[in-house]
């Protein structure tokens, strides 16, 4: 660089800062409880040291897997299932978090969210920054009188985290620095520092991959740590299975630790096993039933607790979602108790005779329960070959998909009929699915195939069970569940949204090298889910003397992502989300 260019440079920095100049303090704010489907701002930062921990845990607990560091041992000996210990891959936590989900009446508390958005208050924190230690220690010494939009709201307050409540929107903040005798500081020294307080509403509609399956808040607890079912897994909504783990949760969190000046409010109905019509559109079992949940409370084991009569099993049940608990045998259907989760929404957003607060965005997870994922996964685990595969299950997908499409185009009409739509249909993001058949070696992306048993990519879904029985998913059934289920599926996805003006949000290729085989996997396979949420009981059967039994069980958190299967998602919904609302570069 030459002489002539250094100097206008130098001078430059002469002339933008000079020698005497004294950095004037400014206004900071922040909105307080950013998360705010967590009760308080204490909550909230429980939630994220939980949050850290547990990544740190179960990311030693995958360096568990001795394939990682090329050791060919079989599989028998390396399966996670075996390798992990209780101490080394814990649950999140070992109670559950304070939220705004209110499991007794089953519904979002009444003071969540104001059907009126220029009725909503958010309580913010103001305080002042200075650059130099001489001006905050100042500052430290000295009290605030601070004014809100003309209208002094404090007066000798503290200058640092000062709390007043704001409604959403514009206003213009000053504060004046009184430091003892002297004349107050006027901040800013002329007019006042606009700020706009924001709050985004986020709905969640959807089946078990928008309701984070798989992932509980706490594991099951059992005597002695053999897992009897004391205590079931807990979820932020147990009977649709819908945890603060999964993607909309991680995103709600991140959103609010990034933006300081915004507050997201998460309203999640997803639901495990929905349907576009069953779920979203019509009410819904839900992913486990009143009967089901009394048999997932009952202490089994052989050690019956003799002192909870049937009675107050029936109260705790209706405690847990709301509803009538049935102690009903499995040949009498149990009634769809779970109300649709558009009429859900409505009544969270709707008043009676005034427009509804329209979401500020909707995230939607849907579609693979129409074209029978259940039955696809179990014919893929018991070994079929593609061509057995097709007959079975080829038909239901291929007419499931037609529903998917026709039904999509019915949740839009109803988004709009009942006033739900946000402002522009490009905010309703349409997620797709990731692809857990996969693993990588070196830079090639190869299927699963469970018989390659002594390298990365042969991990059984069943676990040890299934090397032992000679089962598992092969590499042709996995290639032909891609190519017939997974990508026509997501095929569809995108064409609907195509057509009724929605966001995809691309999720297919995210996971691609991290399937339920691979060491660093982002599925669960059929023992994980077992060890951190049991089986879902089918049937629970009360006896004369008001003990009783459970029957049968349902692996339902099995094939659905971890937690870093669920972050990595989260962040293809984010880059949308913060685009949607014009985030980026906001502090």
């Amino acid at each position: 660089m030459k002489f002539h260019q250094l100097f206008l440079i130098f001078a430059s920095v002469l002339l933008a800062a000079p020698a005497n100049a004294v950095e004037q303090p400014s206004i900071v704010w922040s909105i307080v409880n950013r998360n705010r489907i967590l009760s308080d701002e204490a909550e909230e930062q429980r939630y994220l040291v939980t949050l850290k921990n547990y990544l740190g845990r179960a990311a030693k607990a995958a360096a568990c897997d001795p394939r990682r560091f090329k050791d060919s041992r079989p599989i028998r000996t390396t399966d996670l299932s075996t390798c992990r210990t209780k101490s080394q891959y814990p649950a999140p936590t070992n109670r559950q978090f304070r939220t705004r989900w209110n499991p007794v009446t089953y519904a979002y508390d009444s003071g969540y969210i104001a059907r009126d958005r220029s009725a909503e208050v958010r309580e913010v924190r103001l305080g002042l920054t200075a650059g130099s230690a001489r001006e905050r220690t100042t500052i430290g010494h000295s009290v605030c009188d601070w004014w809100i939009d003309a209208n002094k709201v404090a007066t000798r307050a503290s200058c640092q985290g000062f709390l007043t409540p704001v409604t959403l929107g514009e206003h213009q903040i000053a504060v004046d620095i009184v430091r003892g005798d002297q004349q107050a500081q006027r901040i800013p020294q002329t007019g006042a520092q606009e700020i706009s307080v924001n709050d985004y509403l986020i709905a969640v509609l959807g089946d078990s991959f928008g309701s984070g399956e798989g992932n509980p808040h706490t594991f099951i607890v059992g005597e002695g740590g053999n897992y009897l079912r004391n205590r079931p897994a807990m979820w932020l909504d147990p009977p649709c299975h819908r945890s603060l783990f999964s993607s909309s949760g991680l995103l709600s969190a991140y959103l609010a630790d990034k933006f300081q000046h915004a507050s997201f409010t998460l309203a999640t109905f997803a639901c495990s096993g929905a349907e576009t019509s069953e779920g979203v559109l019509d009410p819904y079992y839900g992913r486990e039933t009143a009967k089901q949940l009394q048999a997932e409370w009952w202490n089994t084991g052989g050690n019956m607790d003799t002192s909870t009569t049937a009675e107050q099993f029936k109260g705790f049940t209706r405690a847990m979602i709301g509803q009538p608990a049935h102690f009903n045998t499995a040949q009498t259907p149990a009634p769809r108790d779970i109300s649709s989760q558009l009429q859900q929404l409505q009544a969270l957003l709707c008043a009676p005779g005034k427009p509804c607060r329209a979401p500020d965005a909707i995230v939607i997870y849907i579609g693979v329960n129409d074209i029978g994922f259940t039955n696809v996964v179990t014919k893929l685990v018991t070994g079929c070959k593609p061509k057995a595969c097709e007959e079975a299950v080829g038909q239901g997908i291929k007419s499931g998909l037609d529903v998917v499409e026709s039904n999509l185009s019915k949740i839009s009409a109803e988004l709009k009929r009942r006033g739900l739509m946000p402002a522009s249909p490009s905010n309703v993001l349409l997620v797709t699915y990731p692809n857990p058949l996969t693993y990588q070696v070196k830079k090639r992306i190869l299927y699963c195939d469970w018989r390659k048993a002594s390298i990365a990519g042969g991990e059984n879904f069943l676990g040890v069970a299934g090397t032992f029985l000679a089962i598992g998913i092969r590499k042709a059934s996995a290639e032909w569940a891609e190519h017939r289920l997974l990508s026509p599926l997501n095929d569809t996805l995108r064409r609907s949204a195509a057509d009724l003006g929605w966001t995809v949000v691309e999720t297919q290729q995210t996971a691609l090298g991290h399937g339920f085989c691979a060491p660093g996997r982002w599925f669960q396979i059929y023992p994980e889910s077992q060890e951190k949420q049991g089986l879902i009981p089918t049937d629970f059967v009360p006896n004369p003397d008001g003990s009783g039994r459970k029957s049968g069980g349902i692996p339902s958190g099995a094939m659905h992502p971890n937690i870093f299967g669920h972050l990595n998602v989260e962040a293809k919904i984010s880059e949308k989300v913060q685009t949607l609302f014009n985030l980026n570069g906001a502090p």
